[in-house]
C-alpha cells in the first residue's frame, strides 16, 4: 500500500466544470483510474492519522460529540480512532462517557471527516463533482451503523459555512442486516422545500470481508457503484448538489433508525477501512470541453441543458454553467450552449 499527500489543492474553474489543481503530480500507481485524475487519497499507511486531512468530530465540536437529533447513543471520541497495520479503525464499545453536553454516554465510538473544524481548523479536503470511493469492511451486530457520506461547506468566505444539504449517502449499513447496502440523497428543491430519495439493495454479506463503494457525481447524475458494478443512479439535473462537499465515515451506535445494541452484539465492533480515494474527469485532450458540456460526456445535450437551467441568474465566479465567464448565468451562456447543441 502507498499513500499519497497531495501538497497544494485550489479549486480553478474550465467551461464545462470545476476541479482541484493539484500543485504537485501524483505519480501512477495502483490507484490510477482511467479518464481520471486522482485528486485525494489515503492509503492510512502512516503511523497515526493525517490531521491535516481528517477531523475526528463533526464541524461544531472538537473533542466529543454525536447527533442528537438521530437519538444516538453513542459518543464520537478520538480515542477510538486509530491506524493500524495499513487500515483506519473505527471502535464501538460499550464505555461510559460523560460528552461535550454533560450528557452520560453508554457507548463511545469513532468517526473522520474532512471538513475540519469550525473557527479552529479548515476542512483537510472538499470538492465539486466527481468519484468518491472507499473500500471498507463492516461489523455486524444489531443497532451498529457504519456509514460513508459527503456533506457541504462553502468556504467562499471566511469562517467556512456548513449547512446539512444536500447529503449524499454513500453506504449506510445496519449491522442486523449487513447484507443490504443503503443509498440515499437528502436535498433540497429550488423553491427550498427538503426532499428525500433512496433505494434498498440486498447483497453479499458485506461484514465477511473488503468491498468498495463508491459515488459518481455529476450536474445531471448520481451513480452508485459497489466494487465497481453500478447499483443505482438519480438523474434529476434540478436537484443535484452544485456544492462543495467534504467526506465523512463513522461508525454510529444505536438510534431512531437501526435501534439500540441487544445482548448479542459483540463489542468492541470495528468499522475498518483500506483506502478512500477521491477522482475527477481528466479532459480527453488539451483542448477545452466543447462549450456546453457540463458533464463531459463530450456531447452537449438535454442532461446538459438541465443543468444549465438550474442555476438560470445565478451569479459568482467558477461556476460551471458561467460558460462565458462573466461570473454570472445568464442568457449569454445559453447562447453558448445552443452553439455547442447536438456536438
Amino acid at each position: 500500500m502507498k499513500k499519497s499527500r497531495l501538497p497544494q489543492l485550489w479549486l480553478v474553474s474550465v467551461l464545462g466544470g470545476s476541479f482541484l489543481a493539484l500543485a504537485g503530480s501524483v505519480q501512477a500507481a495502483e490507484w490510477d483510474k482511467p479518464g481520471w485524475n486522482l485528486v485525494f487519497n489515503d492509503e492510512f499507511d502512516e503511523l497515526s492519522l493525517d490531521t491535516a486531512s481528517w477531523h475526528t468530530c463533526f464541524w461544531w465540536a472538537t473533542d466529543t460529540c454525536s447527533i442528537e437529533t438521530n437519538q444516538e447513543l453513542e459518543l464520537y471520541n478520538p480515542a477510538d480512532v486509530f491506524v493500524e497495520n495499513g487500515r483506519l479503525r473505527l471502535r464501538a464499545q460499550r464505555r461510559d462517557m460523560v460528552g461535550w453536553n454533560g450528557q452520560l454516554y453508554n457507548y463511545t465510538s469513532g468517526m473522520v471527516m474532512t471538513g475540519g473544524r469550525k473557527y479552529v481548523k479548515p476542512p483537510g479536503f472538499f470538492f465539486q463533482y466527481g468519484y468518491a470511493e472507499a473500500q471498507v469492511k463492516v461489523p455486524s451486530g444489531r443497532g451498529l451503523w457504519p456509514a460513508f457520506w459527503l456533506l457541504p461547506v462553502d468556504c467562499s468566505n471566511s469562517p467556512c459555512d456548513y449547512t446539512s444539504r444536500p447529503e449524499i449517502d454513500v453506504m449506510e449499513i445496519l449491522g442486523q442486516e449487513p447484507n443490504v447496502q443503503h443509498m440515499n440523497y437528502h436535498f433540497l428543491y429550488p423553491n427550498g422545500s427538503s426532499g428525500d430519495v433512496g433505494t434498498s439493495r440486498a447483497g453479499p454479506d458485506f461484514s465477511a470481508g473488503w468491498h468498495t463503494f463508491g459515488i459518481e457525481w455529476s450536474p445531471t447524475a448520481l451513480v452508485w457503484y459497489v466494487d465497481d458494478v453500478e447499483w443505482w443512479r438519480y438523474t434529476d439535473p434540478t436537484t443535484i448538489a452544485s456544492n462543495t462537499l467534504y467526506l465523512i465515515l463513522n461508525l454510529a451506535v444505536g438510534g431512531n433508525w437501526p435501534g439500540p445494541p441487544d445482548p448479542s452484539t459483540v463489542f468492541p465492533s470495528y468499522f475498518e477501512v483500506e483506502y478512500v480515494r477521491v477522482y475527477q474527469r481528466a479532459l480527453a485532450s488539451p483542448t477545452p470541453a466543447l462549450p456546453g458540456d457540463l458533464d463531459y460526456d463530450s456531447d452537449v445535450d438535454y442532461l446538459d441543458f438541465g443543468g444549465l437551467v438550474r442555476v438560470y441568474g445565478s451569479e459568482g465566479c467558477g461556476q460551471p454553467a458561467d460558460l462565458t465567464g462573466d461570473c454570472r448565468v445568464d442568457l449569454f451562456d445559453f447562447g453558448q450552449f445552443v452553439v455547442g447543441y447536438g456536438q
